[in-house]
């Protein structure tokens, strides 16, 4: 038999009207949606005919339909209220085993929208059948657990048709589902009379159900819901839950889940943790999951809830947007913090900081190093800048503007070089652009070059110009740094001096050939004075034209020397490749009589070949190896002429064994007239080792000595490499 009570379940799940009548056409159960399209409410209708209570039509209904028949119709109605609608009805009756007649049941939905459109359709107002409509399976087992009803979907899973099932045994006909729990479960709710619901896999494939037993008169209704989908999207969801959770716990950075704390104003006051990685709680020095619950003002104590993050949230807040703060000063941790904040699905607010103190440091430093450079920069005199792979200026200290007497001067490209006026300054041809410096440096050459310029104001000068290129980490070529330094006084300055110094040159030049004639004249009248006359001088008189006579022939060394000083500018030197081992020789050969006068022994090793005027060579080591000879000690001199190869050029040394030099007259000995003994002990003008040092020096080399008691002195000097 069909329990009405067994229905209520039923109706109570449809959105529609549903109106059930028993054997005799009165109101077993009718629902609250089907009781409000009516103007009732349920319990007004039950226990009444729908004639009762004025509609005929469902009476029609429950007295027409045949077994098995579903009867559709519509039909204009008027409610308690005198209001008319249109009502689209479908009913069906149902018999015991007998054929007897034991009830009917309707589905009803108001229609009068639908039947006022103009293209309303029959069709359109079609509703599934009462049971048939619902989209989960349903079926209802007896209490000697025959089927008495099953749903479309009911009999589909059990691979049957509804008719094939109705009336047989659930256990004979699926034997499958004996000794599962959804057979323990029926039989405790058949026997409790206590609903349950549980979850299980079907065992003919891979779908899972969520099933529902309800105990009814008749004996257990069975409802079930295929929850496969829910379950894999739920599968999902745990393992996507699971990997956010596992790089939550493993990130370096401090993450926290807030709910805002609103006072009775409405206004964000306070931060709760809801949730935090091992970070924060390793910040505040807690045990894991220890801060949640706390609010963010009982860690700060005394300090108060800090006001920029809950400003963040409340921004976040009021746009629904996420929020970052770039630098942000934590007051209880002391520390430079980068902060974003968004928006979370369920009224919380995700946190994440960043520890950018150590960055803060950094940047302070650089800034504090750029600010210096920027000083620097300013204040140097050299102009110093950078430019792109076309040439054009993209960083300058502003000194370049000043040097061309031009504050618009603008240079964006190499062709723009043509603005400034150059030329070479040993043709005078003009510079052209590709050729300055900055515009070789973006080919790649590193390089250094002096112009003549012309500024903006018509003054000339001069500059010198240095460039390098900029390159990345692949190497390619991103810029050039250039520096310009304003030579024009030193240029001036240089002019006048070469003017000055050839002006005392020539003076020294004119004076000491000029004073040549009148001593040869002394001298020459003082020999014969001697030669002719010397008998008839007391001795007297002999002695002091002696003393004359030697002060004439000093004069004449001291003349002899400074014209020779005077010369090694004046004369424009010949240079050539000289070969040192035969200028050596020729020097040993020409002071041969002091040689052997001082017993001494001069050994000559291997020298070079350099680039140089050679008659000046040979006055660099008659100097060097005559005073060798001449500055003697007690023991015989012993003379070594040798050489060394430095990168780019040869020293060359001259080393005796005689009297120690103090290495205090470094400088001095080197000067005019500067003598370390008297002319009595060792005779000489003084002038010579500052006639060498004036030769070197014009051959691009330099000059010293080293001394050391009872080894001699070694005297070295450099000459640059022949290439």
């Amino acid at each position: 038999t069909f329990d009405t009570r067994m229905l209520e379940t039923l109706v109570n799940l449809s959105s529609e009207g549903v109106w059930v009548l028993d054997e005799n056409g009165n109101t077993d159960l009718i629902n609250e949606p089907g009781a409000a399209i009516l103007g009732f409410a349920p319990d007004e209708i039950i226990g009444k005919r729908p004639a009762d209570i004025g509609f005929l039509g469902f009476d029609e209904d429950a007295q027409g339909v045949c077994e098995d028949q579903v009867e559709r119709r519509e039909f204009r109605m008027r409610r308690r209220d005198g209001t008319y609608i249109w009502v689209s009805s479908t009913a069906r009756s149902f018999h015991d085993e007998d054929g007897q007649h034991k009830g009917s049941v309707a589905l009803f939905s108001d229609v009068t929208n639908e039947k006022c459109q103009p293209d309303f359709k029959d069709d359109a107002c079609q509703k599934l059948e009462v049971l048939e409509g619902i989209s989960d399976g349903l079926f209802a087992l007896s209490h000697d657990w025959r089927f008495i009803y099953l749903n479309d979907i009911a009999a589909a899973n059990f691979g049957k048709k509804t008719r094939d099932l109705l009336g047989k045994m659930i256990w004979e006909e699926c034997p499958e589902l004996l000794g599962t729990s959804f057979e323990l479960t029926c039989r405790e709710v058949m026997e409790s009379r206590e609903k349950q619901k549980f979850e299980t896999k079907s065992l003919c494939s891979d779908k899972w159900f969520d099933i529902r037993v309800d105990p009814t008169p008749s004996g257990i209704m069975v409802h079930w819901i295929d929850v496969t989908e829910r379950r894999k999207a739920l599968k999902a969801l745990k393992e996507k839950e699971a990997k956010h959770r596992n790089l939550f716990e493993n990130l370096h950075e401090a993450v926290s889940i807030f709910r805002p704390v609103i006072d009775g104003s409405g206004e964000v006051v306070d931060l709760e943790w809801v949730d935090a990685n091992p970070v924060v709680d390793s910040i505040f020095g807690l045990r894991k999951g220890q801060i949640i619950g706390k609010r963010v003002s009982q860690m700060y104590r005394d300090l108060g809830a800090p006001a920029t993050p809950i400003s963040a949230i409340k921004e976040v807040m009021a746009t629904g947007t996420s929020a970052s703060i770039e630098d942000y000063h934590d007051p209880l941790l002391d520390r430079h913090m980068f902060v974003s904040v968004v928006p979370l699905e369920d009224g919380t607010y995700g946190m994440m900081a960043i520890d950018i103190t150590g960055l803060k440091k950094v940047q302070n430093r650089a800034e504090e190093q750029r600010a210096r450079l920027q000083a620097i920069l300013d204040n140097t005199p050299v102009a110093v800048g950078v430019i792109d792979t076309k040439g054009g200026i993209v960083l300058d200290n502003g000194v370049l503007k000043r040097i061309w007497c031009n504050e618009e001067l603008t240079l964006t490209s190499v062709s723009d070089y043509s603005k400034c006026r150059a030329w070479w300054p040993e043709t005078g041809e003009p510079v052209k652009p590709e050729d300055w410096p900055a515009a070789r440096a973006l080919k790649g050459e590193t390089s250094t070059s002096t112009f003549d310029i012309e500024k903006y104001d018509g003054t000339r000068g001069a500059l010198i110009i240095s460039a390098a290129p900029i390159r990345d980490e692949a190497g390619n070529i991103t810029g050039a740094v250039w520096t310009n330094q304003d030579i024009s006084d030193l240029r001036r300055t240089e002019e006048e001096l070469k003017r000055s110094n050839a002006d005392l040159q020539q003076f020294a030049y004119v004076a000491s050939h000029d004073l040549q004639e009148p001593l040869r004249m002394v001298m020459a009248y003082l020999g014969l004075l001697i030669r002719r006359h010397g008998h008839e001088l007391n001795p007297k008189a002999a002695e002091y034209a002696k003393i004359a006579m030697d002060g004439a022939e000093r004069m004449r060394q001291l003349i002899d020397d400074l014209l020779a000083y005077s010369r090694i500018e004046s004369n424009k030197a010949v240079r050539t490749p000289v070969d040192l081992n035969h200028v050596a020789r020729s020097v040993v050969s020409d002071l041969r009589m002091a040689i052997e006068e001082a017993d001494a022994e001069v050994d000559v090793e291997s020298l070079p070949v350099v680039y140089a005027d050679e008659a000046q060579m040979v006055q660099v080591l008659q100097n060097l190896i005559g005073n060798a000879v001449k500055f003697r000690g007690a023991e015989p001199p012993r003379v070594k002429i040798s050489s060394k190869r430095r990168i780019g050029e040869w020293v060359i040394s001259v080393k005796d064994n005689g009297i120690r030099i103090d290495p205090r007259h470094q400088d001095d000995l080197f000067k005019m007239f500067h003598r370390l003994h008297g002319r009595a002990e060792y005779p000489g003008t003084g002038i010579g080792l500052a006639i060498t040092k004036k030769i070197v020096e014009r051959h691009g080399g330099r000059i010293w000595f080293e001394s050391e008691p009872g080894k001699g002195t070694t005297f070295h000097f450099t000459m640059p490499g022949m290439t």
